[in-house]
């Protein structure tokens, strides 16, 4: 059976070129399978963050399955998340906008410093569950040790390089165009909508989630 095998063209036109390849030249791609006695972890996602509150969550849960087999063969099963409905994801929403609350909440009218310094005790208690975070993205999406390592550094260094453009650009509030001095304020804009994808969980939600916050935004968070 042959395979037909898409591939933009260099000059990114909008032209598709054709190939078609035999089953001979097709890579094998084998089931991942873990080593025998390897520990998975199990992430316990029965619960939800609403108004400031980590809430146990008695409803419905999906499990989450590793892409990695067990020395079997058998799937593992490395955690369980909650399912939210329309009235849970409204609740969740209306919560957001009461932190919100026009400009005029607490995390809103918070100066900069003040946002740094809870991010940043956050940044700390992240940093002390690495080895176990970086066990979890490998039983989650595959990823070898190497990887996993760098997407939760890559990710340390990603908040600490938003907080220090995010200062520099505090400490430059006044311009001067055409001869008129102006006086910038920065201000947080609203309630921001976090979408974590699949392919890398860990780095690219917070590469969205922590910008909002250090701006003074208030945010719903869907996990992949």
């Amino acid at each position: 059976q042959d395979v037909l095998a898409f591939s933009a063209s260099p000059s990114h036109r909008s032209s598709v070129h054709c190939a078609f390849l035999s089953s001979a030249m097709a890579p094998v791609i084998e089931k991942p399978e873990a080593p025998a006695g390897k520990k998975a972890p199990y992430v316990d996602g029965a619960k939800a963050l609403i108004d400031g509150e980590v809430r146990p969550w008695k409803g419905e849960c999906s499990d989450v399955v590793s892409p990695v087999f067990a020395a079997g063969g058998e799937k593992v099963v490395i955690g369980r998340q909650a399912i939210f409905g329309t009235k849970d994801a409204v609740e969740a929403a209306e919560a957001a906008a009461r932190s919100w609350n026009k400009g005029r909440g607490e995390w809103a009218q918070k100066s900069l410093e003040q946002r740094v310094a809870a991010v940043e005790r956050l940044v700390e208690m992240l940093k002390a569950k690495r080895s176990e975070i970086i066990d979890v993205l490998q039983w989650e999406i595959c990823k070898n040790d190497a990887d996993a390592a760098k997407e939760f550094d890559r990710t340390m260094e990603f908040i600490r390089s938003s907080i220090d453009t995010l200062r520099a650009a505090e400490s430059t509030s006044t311009v001067c165009e055409g001869g008129i001095y102006a006086r910038l304020r920065r201000s947080p804009v609203g309630v921001m909508m976090n979408l974590g994808p699949m392919n890398y969980p860990f780095n690219e939600t917070y590469a969205t989630l922590m910008p909002a916050l250090l701006c003074g935004n208030s945010v719903v968070m869907k996990i992949p």
